[in-house]
C-alpha cells in the first residue's frame, strides 16, 4: 500500500489519485493529512503539499486540486528528460506537479471556462492548451506517468495507443 499525504483531501485529489495509481499502476493507496502517520509510515509514500517533509517523495503541489472553485489556471510548461510537462518545479523530486497536470487534461479544465465556440458549439482545438504549444497529438499524462514509474521503481499498465473512427454526418 502507498501512502499520499496532502493538505486537503477533495473529489480531485481522488480521481486524480484513482486514475494514476489503481488504473495506472494497480496500486492500493490510502490518502492522509496526519503528519505524524505519514512520517512514521515506513513503505512506498508520497508528499503532495506545498512543502517538502523529513521523508516521503515529493512532489510539489500548485494547488489546483485542493481548489474547488472552478477559474482560469496559469498553466505552465516546461520538460523533464525530454518529455513536455505541465506546472514544472524545479524544488521537488519529480520535477513537475504530475496530479494537477493529469486533472487540468483528463477533466478537460479549460473547456469548463468561457471560450469562443465553432459553428456548432464547441469548443475549438486551436484555442486549446496542448494545440497552443506544440503537444495536441501527445500523450504528455502517459509520458508523466513513466516518468513518476522510473523515478518510483513501478510498473505502469498504461495500454497501447488504439485509434477506433466514426462518422459524424449532419
Amino acid at each position: 500500500m502507498m501512502l499520499i499525504y496532502l493538505n486537503k483531501h477533495t473529489a480531485r485529489s481522488e480521481f486524480v489519485f484513482e486514475f494514476i495509481f489503481k488504473e495506472q499502476f494497480g496500486i492500493v493507496f490510502k490518502i492522509t493529512n496526519d503528519l505524524q502517520e505519514f512520517e512514521l509510515y515506513e513503505n512506498l509514500k508520497i508528499n503532495y503539499s506545498a512543502n517538502r517533509l523529513q521523508s516521503g517523495f515529493f512532489i510539489k503541489s500548485t494547488g489546483l486540486l485542493a481548489d474547488d472553485s472552478l477559474k482560469k489556471v496559469a498553466v505552465t510548461i516546461g520538460e523533464v528528460q525530454g518529455a513536455k510537462v505541465l506546472f514544472p518545479s524545479k524544488n521537488c523530486d519529480l520535477g513537475f506537479d504530475l496530479f494537477a497536470g493529469t486533472f487540468y487534461m483528463l477533466s478537460r479544465y479549460e473547456e469548463y471556462l468561457p471560450f469562443t465556440e465553432d459553428k456548432y458549439g464547441r469548443f475549438k482545438a486551436e484555442d486549446s492548451l496542448a494545440f497552443k504549444n506544440s503537444f495536441l497529438e501527445i500523450p504528455i499524462i502517459d509520458a508523466g506517468i513513466h516518468l513518476l514509474a522510473k523515478r518510483l521503481n513501478l510498473q505502469a499498465n498504461i495500454s497501447k495507443f488504439q485509434a477506433l473512427l466514426t462518422y459524424d454526418i449532419d
